[in-house]
């Protein structure tokens, strides 16, 4: 038997090796285990992703036959370059509608109705140049005579002379009278004894007014005051005048006067499409300024107002 020493062998105690605890796993590996996971899911949904997109384009191609032999610009897209063009120009042409300013004239009805005082009293006047030469009728209505008290003033001595003036010739006659001939409708329709009805000018008048209604113009002419007219001149160009004779047949102690005439006016009514006047009314307010001589002269003033109504048929 060798004198050596028998190197010692240490007995291993199983049970304690086993339940000695086992070395704990390196955090840096358990990361880059992670780390290769999400780059692993990243290219399988890439992968997935291209062959997604390769079917979609297959069947894009395939719908719109893109392996045709036609030419790519035939080939429709969800909005051409052209398609691109014109929505721009219609979208600038809308908008250039919606903020221009409409220049269509809305269709209106010609205005005929004469408004100033030449073309008033130019309907007028030819108007009234029918009565006398073509009417086959006219029809005076009434005449009314107003004394006006209060512009009057003369000697009480006069009122002998003046009141039976006044009750007998200052009235109103109510009692329709009807011409039916030329010659009787120039002596009595103003102004009477007259071939014409009017000579009026634009000088002679203060206002002019025209209306249209229901087919017919309505005027009312003012005249300008006037004294002494002459003849076919202011008042005496569409008026009665008063002459010094007729009033002296009247009144035979009158030696002279002087006549004025105020606020006169004519209307009328005429037909829009004939032109012919078919109605007028005349209203006159006169002043008399006169001398009478009896025992002695004595001066006065004798106010009153004539109006009278005609129709006209034709």
């Amino acid at each position: 038997m060798d004198n050596r020493e028998s190197p010692h062998i240490e007995e291993i105690d199983l049970d304690n090796t086993l339940k000695k605890p086992q070395p704990k796993k390196s955090v840096f590996s358990t990361a880059l285990k992670g780390i290769a996971l999400v780059v692993g899911l990243f290219f399988l949904g890439n992968l997935i992703g291209s062959l997604t997109n390769i079917q979609n384009t297959e069947s894009f191609q395939t719908q719109y036959n893109t392996t045709s032999s036609q030419p790519a610009a035939e080939i429709p897209t969800t909005l051409t370059e052209a398609q691109t063009t014109t929505a721009a120009v219609s979208e600038t042409e809308t908008s250039a509608e919606a903020t221009e300013p409409s220049t269509t004239l809305p269709t209106t009805t010609k205005d005929t109705t004469p408004d100033t005082k030449e073309e008033i009293l130019e309907l007028f006047n030819k108007s009234a140049a029918k009565i006398k030469k073509k009417a086959t009728g006219v029809i005076c209505n009434y005449e009314d005579y107003t004394y006006n008290e209060e512009l009057s003033d003369y000697p009480a001595a006069l009122n002998i002379v003046a009141r039976p003036l006044i009750n007998k010739y200052l009235v109103r006659d109510d009692i329709p009278k009807e011409y039916t001939d030329t010659e009787t409708i120039k002596k009595e329709y103003p102004v009477k004894g007259k071939s014409w009805v009017s000579k009026l000018t634009v000088s002679d008048i203060a206002s002019a007014e025209c209306k249209e209604k229901k087919g017919k113009y309505e005027i009312v002419l003012k005249l300008l005051y006037s004294k002494d007219p002459e003849e076919s001149k202011g008042v005496a160009a569409v008026m009665n005048p008063l002459a010094l004779e007729d009033i002296q047949e009247k009144a035979p102690i009158v030696k002279e006067c002087s006549v004025e005439y105020y606020d006169c006016t004519v209307s009328c009514t005429i037909e829009k499409k004939s032109k012919n006047m078919i109605y007028a009314k005349y209203t006159q307010p006169t002043v008399i300024t006169f001398t009478a001589q009896g025992l002695r002269e004595r001066q006065g003033v004798f106010a009153f107002t004539s109006e009278s109504e005609y129709v006209i048929e034709y």
